[in-house]
């Protein structure tokens, strides 16, 4: 049996999944939907199922539950799609960090600030070397809590960043003007093989790339040379994965990973008209 897990907030399938289980029941394999914060739900996986964490886009809202129940899963011999050791370790954004310092990725000039820190905004601001700044929660997902030091006035950036600084980790990295001008670029892998791409691009005015802010995307061919820089950093930290999604920024030539999503990430299945295949292969496999 597959389970795919969403939330209370998202009990469905998203339009962009459902197709899946339609075409695994095709090649005869079950499937059900689980919300992983369901006692119920969760008293229908067996020892030896298969979890594949899809819209459960509360997690960051209840890190501890879901870590635990990652856990819980685990000890009692479920399967989960990815591995729970990689959806632990990505949860939180210091992974973005250690793949820099391993040599297997390019990220912007960034700065982990954790809660017992006693940095200020104006402090990062000289590290980093710039003004503009964008500040994002260390744990979030659809850019919840993100937003740029610029489009405030310096004491209100103050005000704000020492505020959210006292609830969580953040991540403060220097804007790149790139995305608002050519977006960014969204690299899908499916049983660790590249599947297809899409270009997400804010709407005026906005960095944000996410569709609840207004963003946009399109299917997406991008050069060669940057489908095999996102390989090569997938080859590296995830080679064995289920699903994932590269997200990052073109810049000169060469990729700036914003995110490297193997939690639940939306792999815009539609847009390419072998995708739902390809991630039933990867699932069956």
């Amino acid at each position: 049996m597959i389970h795919f897990a969403t939330s209370f907030e998202h009990p469905g399938l998203t339009a962009d999944d459902r197709r899946v289980p339609e075409q695994l029941a095709q090649r005869g394999v079950p499937t059900q939907v689980l919300r992983w914060r369901s006692e119920e739900d969760n008293r229908r996986v067996r020892a030896g199922d298969l979890v594949v964490v899809r819209s459960c886009w509360d997690y960051h809202l209840h890190t501890e539950a879901f870590l635990a129940w990652l856990d819980q899963l685990t000890g009692r011999g479920v399967r989960i799609a990815n591995g729970h050791e990689r959806l632990r370790r990505t949860l939180h954004k210091r992974y973005l960090l250690e793949l820099e310092a391993e040599s297997l990725a390019r990220i912007a000039p960034t700065r982990l600030v954790g809660q017992d820190d006693a940095a200020d905004l104006d402090e990062l601001i000289e590290q980093l070397g710039s003004a503009d700044l964008v500040v994002k929660p260390a744990v979030s997902l659809s850019a919840h809590g993100t937003w740029r030091v610029a489009s405030l006035g310096r004491p209100q950036a103050r005000a704000r960043f020492a505020g959210q600084v006292r609830q969580q980790d953040l991540l403060v990295q220097r804007y790149l003007p790139q995305i608002e001008e050519e977006g960014e670029i969204s690299f899908v892998f499916l049983g660790g093989l590249y599947s297809h791409a899409v270009r997400k691009t804010p709407r005026a005015g906005d960095f944000r790339v996410q569709a609840d802010f207004g963003g946009s995307h399109v299917a997406h061919l991008p050069d060669k040379c940057l489908i095999d820089q996102a390989a090569r950093l997938l080859d590296g930290f995830a080679d064995d994965t289920t699903y994932a999604r590269v997200d990052a920024v073109p810049v000169d030539g060469g990729l700036v990973l914003m995110e490297l999503e193997v939690i639940d990430p939306v792999l815009f299945l539609s847009t390419d008209s072998g995708a739902v295949s390809r991630f039933c292969d990867a699932l069956c496999a």
